[in-house]
């Protein structure tokens, strides 16, 4: 494949996953201007993705009779993916409550605020080296979130989302951020083998037995809470506004599927460019779900919002070009090695020969 061609099929992937990354948050404002705001029946639905991974894994496995990338699944390994889908059921749960009781711009927005926590998690229990870029990122990122929190919604919106319920949205939003950053950290720690993998089969395993253990723990909660019951009198209602139970159904497949699918065409965009432009892609995409639910449902943006917005995007960018310097100061440092390796090397051996050096 030529050069226009191989970056042409870029440009798909990179559409394709922000479409399916932007979808679940705009179907989900979809549904509450509708006046259906479930919280619960929505963290079920963000977890339910976890067939699209059984049938990856399924179909790669019948289709590659070697894939030499692929992280062996050991009981100890599925054991930890399974701990890491039940503090998964956490950031889901927050999220979606935050979700459902806040604008969807306002929830784009305090979402950026996991990049301070996983700053500040990775230096304390990491001990990864930061740059003064992430530290400018960690400044407008708050201040950013600071003014964002001096809008306070004062009136019942027609969806019945109360000035209480929007406060609490806010509380859960960062704990979101918290949770989802502090799951990063600990993968760090438990799952290095998988971060590093390049098989489609290995990220399709981590995310069902993740996914599934989630779906499990939060399907429980779902029955508790006892918000199945107040589904029937909705259903009925739609079923007389136009056929709106049709577009409902849709519209939860939408949000069950469409993110599951999106990871897949990120680790596709990931493989053929790179985690930067993946990263950058991503910035595009929580700018234009804050426009889609503005202009859609037309949300209020008052100055505090135009303003967290104008520091959103630089903080997250400064973070960005932070993580991107020190992979190449490491990079750097690897290209140094050699030489200083030579000297424990036995003559006639390569430096690839002598790889247990390197992973000390």
């Amino acid at each position: 494949m030529g050069s226009d061609g191989g970056k042409a099929v870029i440009v798909v992937l990179t559409m394709c996953f922000i479409a399916m990354y932007a979808t679940p948050p705009t179907v989900t404002k979809l549904l509450d201007h509708w006046g259906y705001v479930f919280p619960w029946l929505t963290a079920v639905l963000m977890t339910s993705g976890w067939p699209v991974h059984l049938g990856v894994i399924l179909g790669h496995k019948l289709t590659h009779e070697v894939d030499d990338g692929r992280v062996p699944l050991t009981l100890k390994l599925t054991a930890k993916l399974c701990a890491m889908g039940v503090l998964d059921s956490v950031h889901m749960i927050t999220l979606a409550f935050a979700i459902n009781w806040l604008p969807g711009s306002t929830y784009m927005l305090l979402k950026s605020t996991n990049i301070v926590f996983n700053v500040v998690e990775s230096r304390i229990f990491l001990k990864k080296e930061l740059t003064r870029y992430h530290a400018a990122s960690v400044v407008l990122l708050l201040t950013s979130t600071a003014v964002l929190a001096s809008h306070k919604s004062d009136h019942k919106e027609s969806n019945g989302i109360t000035s209480s319920k929007h406060l609490f949205g806010f509380i859960f939003a960062i704990i979101s951020a918290f949770s989802n950053a502090s799951q990063a950290v600990l993968a760090s720690f438990l799952l290095k083998d998988v971060k590093k993998s390049t098989s489609m089969r290995t990220v399709a395993e981590a995310a069902f037995f993740n996914g599934i253990s989630a779906w499990l723990v939060i399907i429980v909660c779902w029955l508790i809470s006892r918000e199945w019951t107040e589904y029937s009198a909705v259903w009925t209602d739609a079923s007389h506004k136009d056929n709106r139970h049709l577009y409902i159904i849709l519209c939860m497949v939408a949000v069950a599927l469409t993110k599951q699918t999106g990871m897949f065409f990120k680790f596709a965009v990931i493989s053929k460019s790179s985690a930067l432009f993946a990263a950058v892609a991503d910035v595009a995409r929580r700018m234009i779900v804050v426009i889609l639910v503005v202009k859609l449902f037309h949300e209020s943006f008052p100055w505090q919002k135009a303003v967290a917005c104008a520091m959103t995007v630089p903080g997250i960018a400064l973070y960005i070009y932070g993580g991107h310097l020190l992979k190449q100061r490491a990079a750097a440092r690897a290209k140094e090695s050699p030489p200083l390796l030579s000297a424990v090397i036995p003559p006639g051996e390569s430096v690839k020969a002598a790889p247990s050096i390197n992973e000390a």
